[in-house]
């Protein structure tokens, strides 16, 4: 099994480390890892988790960005701050910010995600009762983007249910659990794209309990699927170089993929007729783009830089 986690490739990575506190042992640690983030919503996204805890907690920002004001943006001696050399990708980040990381439980969140009331105590609760390895939890749209109704993983119901981490910016670790696995691939590069699947198939693996990961509905995020068309086709290609990687090399993640799979709804019968318009153009637009020569051309390039890093 890979360690991603390995110490001095890590340390090679980092410009500086901002640790404010190293005397505190918290429950949790919250771990964002953000590139170029729009600054008022990022602070909105750390007052939010200031405000509605009542554990002990730190929250470490790994920067990717080439230049950032983050460092003095945020003084609360529970935000530690780490600026990497340069954009290493998601992964890589959060790797980072799990060597970094003294909690027993991480967290990790997406640098433009709005948490919910009570969202460190809701992960924190649901492993202390479930004694769980990992959970994803839900996830609710921030503003009435079209995008959002391309997201049907993102609410999964109000039922607890064993699940898979297919929402990696809102989900939560048994710390020793991850370390265990050896961290996040590093394989999947970029922002990111069905690496919670992948650690997912290696926890389970090293549990031998399909249980171990669960869906956690009170653990609630605010968040956009996209926030345009340029980026939701980004993304889309994004997630479909890395599906077609992970096809080909795992092909029995695709399996494990699909004995969770039938628990997402789909339903889009309450919709108006606009809308369900505009979902059948984006699509078939979608479809054009992903089945062009030219994207299929980068997949090849891509795929080769896939295998160098793994």
């Amino acid at each position: 099994m890979n360690n991603y986690l390995d110490v001095e490739t890590i340390s090679n990575k980092i410009d500086k480390a901002v640790v404010r506190n190293e005397s505190i042992n918290p429950t949790a640690s919250i771990i964002i890892v953000t590139y170029n983030s729009n600054i008022s919503l990022f602070e909105q996204t750390i007052k939010s988790l200031t405000d509605n805890t009542t554990n002990s907690y730190e929250i470490l920002i790994i920067d990717n960005s080439e230049k950032s004001h983050l460092q003095d943006s945020f003084t609360d001696t529970k935000v530690n701050y780490i600026k990497l050399k340069r954009n290493y990708g998601l992964t890589i980040g959060r790797n980072i910010g799990i060597s970094y990381s003294k909690g027993k439980i991480l967290i990790f969140l997406d640098d433009d995600a709005i948490p919910g009331e009570n969202f460190i105590d809701e992960h924190i609760k649901a492993h202390q009762v479930n004694n769980i390895s990992a959970l994803r939890g839900k996830c609710l749209p921030r503003t009435k983007s079209i995008f959002n109704h391309f997201a049907s993983h993102y609410d999964l119901g109000n039922d607890t249910i064993p699940y898979i981490v297919n929402l990696e910016g809102n989900s939560s670790f048994n710390k020793n659990i991850l370390i265990d696995v050896g961290g996040f691939s590093t394989a999947l590069e970029g922002a990111g794209g069905h690496e919670g699947l992948e650690i997912s198939k290696r926890i389970i693996a090293k549990t031998m309990n399909p249980n171990s990961i669960i869906y956690c509905p009170k653990a609630i995020i605010y968040h956009d699927y996209s926030k345009s068309l340029f980026h939701f086709l980004k993304k889309e290609i994004r997630h479909r170089n890395h599906w077609k990687y992970i096809s080909k090399d795992h092909s029995d993640l695709i399996e494990f993929y699909q004995s969770y799979s039938h628990n997402i709804p789909r339903s889009y019968r309450d919709l108006d007729f606009l809308t369900k318009t505009k979902i059948v153009l984006i699509r078939a637009l979608c479809r054009l783009v992903l089945r062009s020569h030219t994207h299929f051309q980068t997949f090849r390039g891509y795929n080769k830089r896939l295998k160098s890093n793994n």
